[in-house]
């Protein structure tokens, strides 16, 4: 026998077969000895007999039910067998198969130092099996029958491993691991071909393998990238499909996962996303699942993507939640201990909103889920918790009807007594997070004890300690949130106020907002006296925590010759215009790594507003995401809310795009700034800093983009062809706090912020102009006196900088020099002009729009500034381009991946933007900053800077 500690060490390849049946039974054991077990490696068989004692579901968001026997079967080098325990007629026949099938592959293995270990799991769900025994081995494969593969996406949505599904005898579906792998014969497992099986070195002959025993048509990973986010939210869904496109996508209704109660569920892939076919027998089902979900639209809600009726066929596409439901989650050990106490309680804020929702904000009336649990909520990217199965779900209204069937079957009961069915739901869900124990496999339910009988009791006594999931560590920071949860779940289950709870009222109880009155009069003392102590006190400190720069995939880049193609192959520009925009481009300063959106390479170019969506979405999407997964905020904790973007405009808002993906609270405070241009990103920040004054205690998130593709111009105007060349795709989200505690956590500090706006003067109003061209094309004019209505907007907002930051040194050369020139009036002080003050004795570090080559060079010019002080401008125009409002935060982003700023240094911030207006926004570093800290620029920064030529070649 293989000794504990070295079954650890192996390299594990689990197998799992079904052993109620007969025929087949060990080809997946077969091919992964063939394909996938090298020497010394450990392979762990087990076999899952489903029909035994309780029959139970599968590990598919419909329920699972654990409570079987396990029992581990050894080999011998001969051909005895060993005495097996009292284990039922079906236990005692499939262990003997088992022992006379597997005999072979015992000796094969012994021969080649593989350690064969045997299981046989009775009344278990497959997918959990595979889950718990992935847990305690070093597995690099898992294989499944072919009649086990509706668990596999369970499974590669909780294990980084690589996922084989039998498909028939020596064929197999891969699925790679989903993370990177150290071992270099690993890797090279996982670089199969579509028609080849792995090419690390196995034990068995590789000259008689069949060079086609693996089918896989994609081995790309399934598509989760930083901006994935369910079908369901995209402008385009809900929507109906053709028999034909279903067809396509579920490969034919090849691959079935489940059948139970009339319904049929199959997997398929839409636009490389997972999703679920759910097939209906019963029409009045159909419709009235369909018509309920058609209507109601909320972030916790797992909708539809679209459906189909042709014929006999009632089918609705949805969304694949391959992270499982909350119920397999908390089976599952390594996954319970991944839902800490604040990931639940946001699962039970979550879910009690969708309730709300349903309950009181439905625009056709209330809706009854009738089937909550934690069966039923699903997990979809970032687990934010999702209620599904709407099958028992009713409409609480006679008239809601669809075909003729009326959605409301209780026409004659109370409205409050119908939803409290699932007010109480909620409770028992609430004591399943608090317990991690799912109700419908509770292990004392088959004595006649269900989860509330147990738990009820230990609720009213206030015993928590015997009640919460013991896999979790006990912090003193959570202990409220649990105790938060268990005053709602008693409130729900046992109602002693005399009339039915709401579940408004059980949220505000789940949230805290509702605290005893006690407890509300010394509180109310308490902040009666804050107040009257902060009022006194000073305005807070504005900080910013942290931003996140978009970084576009390099599948985006425009390359100059690729750009001259473009305009060449296309018919939209004359060639004349054509020449201009090359010209323009080779000297603008832009090199062949700036990105643009993929509609502005369609022919013709692609301007419609949903693409303009798309790549909003895409931008601020990724960016939000990423800054709030980086701190692990909660959307709920974003007290304000503001955007920006010039020339794209859609309705809702860019705001209401980014409140609706995120699910940030009713109550947030929301802005949109458009028409501002370039400098808009500093008017954000202005505002933010205003509103922070004003709202004590709260978190800022401030979006900055421009939308590129919707703002192409078409035509022949070279005043509006410059915007083609210069103007690429970006944004930043950035986070400001108010608040005391994020003093020691953020970045910067906000110092001080400049505003100069000239639109009072005709020349500066007409310097940057959208408008339309003599043949009706709209774009934006750029002036020939831009570069000298800038230097005198520029000139403004530095004499109302510089008396905040400046040296007294540096104020009174200046104030000297002013006094010379007009009292004495010497032909040399005329000559030599007004004297420019050393900024870079009030900033070590200086951010200057990248608008434009013309741009940068002025401003180097007119402030004297050395070549490394206007490198960052430099070098973002070169890579980014000019990404409008966001450009000054890929320069930041680039001195911090540089290791340039320190503790201490001031960063100045000055933006250029239609109007004409000039911003200037003045940031202290008040952190210690890591250059190593992933950003947009960390992938290459090891190339920068670089020398960049007065003419790109191309």
């Amino acid at each position: 026998m293989v000794s504990q500690t070295d079954s650890v060490a192996r390299e594990s390849v689990i197998v799992v077969m079904d052993a109620n049946r007969n025929k087949g039974m060990v080809d997946a054991v077969d091919w992964a000895l063939k394909h996938v077990v090298r020497p010394k490696d450990a392979v762990i068989v087990v076999g899952v007999l489903r029909d035994i004692g309780k029959k139970t579901p599968s590990c598919f968001p419909m329920g699972i039910s654990i409570s079987g026997i396990w029992e581990k079967l050894e080999f011998s080098s001969g051909h005895a067998e060993v005495d097996p325990r009292e284990l039922g007629e079906e236990i005692e026949r499939v262990r003997e198969q088992y022992q006379a099938n597997l005999q072979p592959f015992y000796r094969q293995c012994k021969r080649n130092e593989v350690k064969l270990e045997v299981k046989l799991a009775a009344g278990l769900c497959p997918g959990e099996v595979t889950l718990k025994e992935a847990q305690n081995s070093n597995v690099r494969w898992i294989v499944l029958d072919s009649h086990l593969k509706k668990h596999k996406m369970i499974i590669y949505g909780h294990i980084s491993c690589n996922v084989a599904v039998m498909k028939g005898k020596d064929v197999a579906t891969l699925m790679p691991s989903r993370a990177p792998k150290t071992d270099p014969s690993a890797a090279r497992c996982e670089q199969a071909d579509d028609r080849t099986g792995p090419n690390d070195q196995t034990f068995n002959d590789q000259k008689n393998r069949d060079p086609n025993i693996i089918e896989e048509g994609d081995l790309t990973p399934l598509p989760q990238g930083s901006c994935w986010y369910s079908l369901q939210w995209s402008a385009d869904f809900p929507r109906e499909f053709s028999l034909s496109e279903i067809e396509v996508i579920t490969n034919d209704f090849a691959d079935m996962l489940i059948e139970e109660e009339n319904l049929k569920f199959y997997e398929g892939l839409f636009q490389n996303t997972p999703v679920i076919v759910t097939s209906f027998e019963d029409d009045e089902r159909f419709w009235s699942i369909l018509t309920i979900l058609s209507r109601v639209r909320h972030r916790n809600i797992r909708n539809i993507i679209g459906f189909c009726c042709t014929g006999t066929n009632r089918l609705i596409i949805s969304d694949y939640p391959f992270l499982g439901n909350v119920e397999l989650n908390l089976q599952c050990d390594a996954s319970a201990c991944n839902l800490p106490w604040r990931a639940r309680w946001y699962n039970a804020m979550e879910i009690a909103s969708s309730l709300r929702y349903l309950h009181e904000e439905c625009p056709d009336g209330p809706i009854v889920h009738h089937s909550l649990s934690s069966e039923n909520v699903s997990y979809s990217d970032g687990y934010t918790a999702m209620l599904c199965n709407f099958k028992s779900a009713k409409w609480l209204k006679d008239d809601v009807s669809c075909n003729g069937i009326s959605t409301a079957k209780y026409p004659n009961l109370e409205e409050e007594k119908c939803l409290f069915v699932d007010v109480y739901d909620y409770g028992v869900f609430l004591v399943e997070l608090i317990t991690g124990k799912p109700a419908k496999c509770f292990p004392h339910e088959s004595e006649g004890q269900s989860l509330i009988d147990w738990a009820l009791p230990l609720l009213e006594s206030g015993a928590l300690t015997q009640l919460i999931d013991p896999r979790l560590k006990d912090k003193d920071d959570d202990s409220k949130v649990v105790q938060y949860m268990a005053r709602a779940a008693l409130l729900c289950l046992k109602n002693d106020q005399g009339r039915m709870i709401s579940i408004s009222e059980v949220l505000a109880v789940v949230r805290a907002d509702q605290i005893p009155f006690d407890i509300f009069l010394i509180s109310s003392a308490f902040i009666i006296m804050v107040l009257l102590y902060t009022t006194t006190r000073s305005v807070n400190c504005v900080y910013l925590l942290d931003f996140a720069c978009y970084r576009p995939p390099d599948s985006l880049r425009v390359v100059i010759a690729t750009f001259t193609e473009y305009l060449q192959i296309t018919d939209i520009f004359d060639r004349e215009s054509v020449d201009f925009q090359v010209r323009v481009l080779e000297r603008a300063g832009v090199g062949n790594e700036s990105c643009v959106p993929p509609a502005a390479f369609e022919i013709p170019c692609n301007t419609s507003m949903r693409e303009g969506r798309l790549e909003v979405e895409e931008v601020l999407f990724t960016a939000v995401k990423d800054l709030l997964t980086k701190h692990k905020i909660n959307p709920k904790s974003i007290d304000i809310l503001i955007s920006n973007c010039s020339l794209f405009n859609p309705i809702p808002s860019m705001t209401t795009m980014v409140m609706n993906k995120f699910g940030f609270r009713s109550d947030i405070k929301s802005f949109h700034l458009s028409g501002m241009g370039c400098s808009a990103g500093i008017l954000s920040i202005s505002l933010a800093k205003d509103l922070l004054k004003v709202h004590k205690n709260s978190l800022a998130l401030v979006l900055s983009t421009e939308a590129t593709g919707p703002s192409i111009y078409e035509g022949k105007n070279k005043s509006m062809l410059v915007t083609n060349t210069l103007f690429r795709m970006g944004g930043v989200a950035i986070l400001l706090s108010n608040r005391k505690q994020d003093r020691n956590r953020a970045k910067y500090k906000l110092q001080h912020i400049v505003r100069t706006h000239m639109g009072f003067d005709d020349q500066s109003y007409n310097s940057v102009f959208q408008q339309t061209d003599e043949e009706g094309f709209k774009g934006v004019s750029l002036s020939r006196a831009l570069l000298h209505v800038a230097a005198k907007a520029l000139k403004t907002n530095m004499s109302e900088l510089g008396p905040l930051v400046l040296p007294y040194s540096e104020q009174l050369k200046y104030g000297w020099s002013v006094i010379r020139k007009k009292i004495i009036r010497s032909a040399d002080d005329q000559e030599k002009g007004t004297y420019v003050p050393n900024f870079k004795t009030a900033f070590e570090h200086f951010c200057i729009h990248a608008g434009g080559r013309a741009v940068i060079d002025a401003m180097e010019d007119n402030l004297r500034l050395q070549k490394e002080d206007i490198e960052a401008s430099r070098m973002t125009l070169y890579r980014f381009g000019n990404t409008s409002s966001s450009s000054l935060w890929y320069e930041l982003c680039y001195l911090e991946a540089k290791g340039k700023v320190k503790k201490g240094d001031r960063v100045w911030q000055l933006a250029f933007g239609s109007g004409f207006k000039t911003n200037s926004a003045v940031w202290k570093c008040i952190s210690d900053l890591d250059p190593n800290e992933t950003n947009a620029w960390s992938d290459r920064i090891h190339r920068y800077p670089v020398d960049v030529p007065s003419i790109l070649e191309h």
